[in-house]
């Protein structure tokens, strides 16, 4: 964000701008609502406060094309957009909250003069997060890796590749540190009075609030700028949730019926114990994330929860080669193969069909090499252990009691 207020006189707002800061008390909202009025600066503003008057205030202000923030003044009877260093408006905000504005994601300490532009995967938490789940649909083995950056043990509800994740602990931490936040994950959680839905997409993040009773802050009611807009029609576009419905229908790429069911979903202000269980329903979601999300049951109330341990890559690998390799593949319900080949195969893990592959790959390599060079003194050796390779893999294995199908 530039520091210098722009000269151009056709200055008008190109977009919004978040801000966000902790508050201690109750009357750090009315302090942060002040100093947006004091420094004419139209803005929808709202807090989520806790028992105890700690929590979050949260403002969207209008910036130019080149992020100056802009103030609403009356010229005669026309409003004139005016632009407004940041600095300023750094300063205004973190003095009074005696502490730290984030603006549009990007901490501002009081007393710092510079603009950190470092990109996070992730929004950072806003609040006492309640009842925080999110269901990960291709996570494969990752789930101590996922606990392993998370910081903590995570409740896991696994369903063949998909899962189901729940904070052991702290709900905010998990939240910061983005593990939630893959690429077609979902999200939903309760904070404060609202609820908050969000999806990964690659590197960012979409979110969706409900129940936030934004308040709206007009230095220069009625007044008609030279577009003939007001205050209020600038800041009606920051309430456009239909762009927040395409936003999500394209990153999960909704069919036509389901992201007009999620346009509707998104334009009701305020929402009900149904609204989860609709929004996962749209996004095809397992429904028993919106039962946690919602408090209905805790995740370890499910059947087959467990508890993801953090734990390396290099150690997930290992123990998902362990259980491939010593596990029970045998399947009584499922129907016995047509050919002998088949049933061999099924004998045969998959780990060791991808080792043997490697393997065979690698003495053909060899071979291939030695031949080509002339160098055949031990070709005789590389040849003898292929030959090996493949009547091990061919040969079927000794048939299971009852098994009539081997061959």
């Amino acid at each position: 964000m530039n520091d210098e207020p722009a000269s151009a006189s056709n200055v008008a707002p190109a977009r919004p701008l978040t801000l966000r800061a902790p508050t201690e008390q109750a009357s750090d909202f009315d302090r942060f609502v002040a100093a947006l009025t004091e420094l004419r600066l139209p803005a929808r503003v709202t807090d989520e406060v806790n028992g105890n008057g700690t929590g979050f205030v949260h403002g969207t202000i209008l910036v130019s094309e080149d992020d100056e923030p802009l103030q609403a003044v009356a010229d005669g009877v026309t409003l004139s957009w005016r632009p407004v260093s940041a600095t300023t408006v750094k300063i205004a905000l973190a003095t009074a909250l005696s502490g730290t504005v984030s603006f549009d994601e990007v901490e501002y300490h009081l007393g710092d003069d510079s603009d950190d532009s470092d990109e996070r995967t992730c929004p950072p938490a806003t609040g006492v997060l309640e009842n925080f789940a999110w269901w990960t649909p291709e996570f494969g083995e990752i789930g101590g890796i996922l606990a392993r950056r998370a910081g903590q043990p995570l409740h896991l509800v696994r369903d063949g590749d998909t899962g189901l994740f729940a904070p052991t602990g702290s709900a905010d931490d998990v939240f910061e540190s983005g593990v939630w936040a893959a690429a077609g994950s979902v999200a939903m959680w309760h904070q404060g009075g609202s609820r908050v839905a969000a999806i990964g997409v690659k590197r960012d993040v979409l979110l969706h609030t409900w129940d936030q009773n934004w308040r709206r802050l007009d230095p220069v009611p009625h007044l008609r700028d030279a577009d003939g807009l007001t205050v209020s029609d600038y800041l009606d576009r920051l309430d456009d949730t239909d762009l927040d419905a395409a936003d999500w229908s394209d990153a999960l790429r909704l069919d036509a019926d389901r992201a007009q069911q999620l346009r509707i979903l998104f334009r009701r202000d305020e929402s009900d114990e149904r609204t989860f269980a609709r929004l996962a329903e749209i996004l095809q979601a397992p429904p028993t994330l919106a039962d946690v999300a919602d408090g209905r049951v805790t995740i370890d109330e499910l059947p087959d929860a467990t508890v993801a341990q953090p734990s390396s890559t290099w150690s997930t690998i290992r123990r998902a080669m362990s259980e491939e390799l010593s596990g029970d593949r045998s399947s009584p319900a499922a129907p016995q193969p047509p050919t002998g080949w088949v049933g061999h195969r099924q004998r045969r893990s998959g780990a060791y069909l991808a080792v043997a592959a490697l393997i065979f790959v690698a003495l053909t390599a060899v071979l291939v090499t030695k031949v080509a060079t002339s160098s055949t003194d031990t070709a005789w050796i590389q040849g003898l252990l292929l030959v090996a390779l493949i009547a091990d893999v061919v040969w079927p294995r000794r048939r299971d009691p009852g098994d009539k199908n081997a061959a």
